[in-house]
C-alpha cells in the first residue's frame, strides 16, 4: 500500500509518539531549505552547513554526522566507522586520516576508504564539485538524483517523495502488486529505487555531482583480485582476516563502552565466528537472541549452549506472537512501508519485532554477523551447482533477484538489468571476481539486505557489522574458492581462537534450505533465465 503524506500526516498528528519513528535515522543532502518543524521532520531532525557550496546536510537527530574541514575541502560522514587497520574509532580521527590520503591523491583517498569498517554514507566537497559514496557493502542505503534541477542524496527514498511530490514509477507499481514479488524478499531490480528520479548506489562506486550533472565512477576494485594457492599462504590469510575481525571488535567495544553494543547470536557459522572474535573483550560486550516464530527458536537455544559454555550472558527476547500484543501495531506497519519506500507489506512477526525492540533500552547497536556469507562462495552454496556461464546475463539476475512470471514484467526487468550490467560491469571489471560475486557484493546485499537494515532494523537500533569492510572481504575472496566453498574461514578461524565453541557441538541447520528446495530453484534459475519476451 501506498502511504500519501497526507494520510501519514492525518495519523501522526494523533499520535505524536511517532513522529520521530518516521524515517528514524535517516539523512538527507540537498541544497534546498527545509522547515524542519514540519512534516516530515517534525523537530526531529538538524541541520549542517557543507562549506561554501549551498549544500546542507539535514539528519535524524538519532543519526551521527561528522564534518572536518582543511583548506580547500569539506569532508563528512553520517553513520558510524571504525578502521582496525590504525585502529581508530572516532570518526572525526577517521576523516582526518583520510583527507591526509587526498592530500597525496584521489586513488590514495579511495584506497585508504577501504580500512573502514561501519555503516555510513561519506564524501567530500572542494571546487565546487560533490563527491559521495557509502560504505564497502552499500548498507548505508545511499540514493541520488536531480530533483528540481538540484542534487539529493538520501538514506530513504521516500523522504524525497513526500518532500517534492514524486510519485512511484508505474514499473515499480506493478511490480510491487505481482504475484511473487515477496518471494526472495521485498527489495528493486538494478540500481532503481521506487521513484524514476532517483538510483541505489552501489558500493565500491563514488557519485560526483557538478555543473547540474551526475555521474558515477568505480574506484573498486581496479585490478584482478587473486586467489591464492598454497596452504601456507591460506594460513597467513586466515590470521590477517582474524587479526582484523579481532581488531573490529576490539574498537566496537570501545566506541560502544559499558555493554551498550550486543551481538546477535544464532549458533551458525557466521555470527559463532564473530563470537569467537570476541574472545578478548567478552565481558565488554552484550549477547542475544530473539524468537519471534517458531523456526528461530533453534537457533536461540543453540546460541544460549554456546553462551553458558563461555560463561557468558545471554538474553533471549521472546517477540509476542499477536498483533493484539502490541499498542498500535498499524501505525508501526504504516512507518515500516514507508521507511522502506512504500514497496510492499511487512511480514508480520518482523513489524511485531521493530514494534518490541523500539521500546527496548537494554542495548545501542546490535552488532551483525552479515556479510560474511559473501566469503562463504554464496551463489554455489545457494544453487548447490559449479555450472555457470562465463558471461552474466540480465536473465540470469532477474532470476537470482526474483521470482517473475508475467511475460510484461518479464520483459521489463530485463530490460533493468540489461541496462545495470551495461552501466556499471565491463569486460575488464568482470575479469576481477567471478560476476557471481559481483551478484551478491553490489547488488544482492545492498539493494536487500541494505534497504532492510535501513528501513527496518534502525527502526529500533543502530547495526554495525564488522565484517562490512572492503580490504577485509578482499583478502577474504583471496583465499582459495574450495575453501569458501566449505566455510573453511568460519570454522578454523573457530577451531583457533575458540575451540570451546567447536567443542559446544551446535550445528543450526537452515530449514528452509533444503534439497529440495536447492534443486526447485536451481532449475528455475537455468530455465526461466532464457525467457525474453
Amino acid at each position: 500500500m501506498y502511504y500519501s503524506p497526507d494520510f501519514v500526516k492525518s495519523v501522526l498528528v494523533n499520535h505524536s509518539d511517532f513522529q520521530e519513528k518516521l524515517y528514524v535515522r535517516g539523512y538527507l543532502i540537498s541544497e534546498d531549505s527545509y522547515d524542519l518543524t514540519k512534516y516530515p521532520f517534525y523537530a526531529n531532525w538538524e541541520k549542517k552547513s557543507l562549506g561554501k557550496l549551498k549544500t546542507f546536510i539535514y539528519h535524524h537527530k538519532k543519526t551521527n554526522c561528522y564534518i572536518y574541514e582543511d583548506e580547500n575541502t569539506v569532508y563528512f560522514l553520517i553513520g558510524h566507522a571504525y578502521d582496525p587497520y590504525d585502529m581508530i574509532f572516532s570518526e572525526d580521527d577517521i576523516l582526518r586520516s583520510l583527507a591526509k590520503k587526498m592530500l597525496i591523491s584521489e586513488d590514495m583517498f579511495w584506497e585508504k576508504s577501504g580500512d573502514l569498517t561501519g555503516v555510513y554514507t561519506f564524501g567530500y566537497i572542494n571546487n565546487n564539485k560533490l563527491c559521495f559514496s557509502t560504505d564497502s557493502v552499500g548498507m548505508s542505503m545511499t540514493y541520488y538524483g536531480i530533483v528540481n534541477s538540484k542534487i539529493i542524496i538520501s538514506s530513504h527514498s521516500k523522504i524525497v517523495a513526500d518532500l517534492y511530490g514524486l510519485e512511484q514509477d508505474p514499473y515499480i507499481v506493478k511490480l510491487v502488486n505481482s504475484r511473487f514479488y515477496r518471494f526472495f524478499g521485498m527489495w528493486l531490480p538494478g540500481d532503481l529505487s521506487p521513484f524514476a528520479e532517483l538510483k541505489r548506489l552501489l558500493p565500491n562506486f563514488c557519485g560526483y555531482y557538478s555543473d547540474g550533472k551526475i555521474i558515477t565512477k568505480r574506484y573498486f576494485p581496479k585490478s584482478p583480485i587473486i586467489e591464492i594457492t598454497s596452504e601456507e599462504e591460506y594460513y597467513q590469510k586466515l590470521d590477517e582476516i582474524d587479526r582484523i575481525l579481532q581488531n573490529s571488535l576490539f574498537l566496537i567495544s570501545k566506541k560502544w563502552s559499558g555493554k551498550r553494543a550486543a551481538l546477535s547470536l544464532t549458533g551458525g557459522k557466521d555470527s559463532t565466528t564473530t563470537l569467537s572474535c570476541a574472545k578478548d573483550v567478552y565481558q565488554s560486550l552484550g549477547y542475544f537472541s530473539y524468537v519471534s516464530v517458531e523456526k528461530e527458536r533453534p537457533d536461540a537455544e543453540a546460541a544460549k549452549i554456546i553462551s553458558d559454555r563461555l560463561g557468558l550472558e545471554h538474553h533471549v527476547y521472546y517477540i509476542p506472537e499477536n498483533d493484539s500484543e502490541i499498542a498500535n501495531i498499524d501505525i508501526h506497519r504504516m512507518i515500516l512501508e514507508c521507511n522502506a519506500g512504500c514497496i510492499g507489506k511487512n511480514n508480520d512477526n518482523d513489524v511485531r519485532k521493530r514494534a518490541f525492540f523500539s521500546e527496548t533500552n537494554d542495548f545501542d547497536v546490535e552488532i551483525k554477523s552479515w556479510v560474511g556469507e559473501l566469503s562463504r562462495a554464496e551463489a554455489q552454496n545457494k544453487y548447490n551447482t559449479l555450472q555457470w556461464p562465463a558471461k552474466p546475463s540480465a536473465g540470469y539476475f532477474r532470476c537470482m533477484w526474483k521470482v517473475i512470471v508475467s511475460p510484461t514484467l518479464i520483459l521489463e526487468s530485463n530490460r533493468v538489468f540489461r541496462e545495470y550490467l551495461r552501466l556499471y560491469y565491463s569486460e575488464e571489471v568482470l575479469s576481477y571476481l567471478p560476476w557471481m560475486d559481483y551478484f551478491f557484493w553490489e547488488f544482492s546485499w545492498p539493494a536487500g539486505e541494505g534497504l532492510f537494515l535501513t528501513s527496518e532494523h534502525k527502526y529500533a537500533y543502530d547495526v554495525t557489522i564488522p565484517y562490512c569492510n572492503r580490504h577485509l572481504l578482499k583478502t577474504m575472496f583471496e583465499t582459495p574458492f574450495a575453501k569458501r566453498l566449505k566455510s573453511k574461514i568460519q570454522t578454523d578461524t573457530i577451531h583457533f581462537l575458540e575451540p570451546r565453541i567447536e567443542a559446544a557441538g551446535q550445528s543450526v541447520k537452515n530449514v528452509t534450505h533444503t534439497k529440495l528446495w536447492e534443486d526447485i530453484i536451481r532449475i528455475y534459475l537455468h530455465v526461466f533465465s532464457v525467457l525474453n519476451f
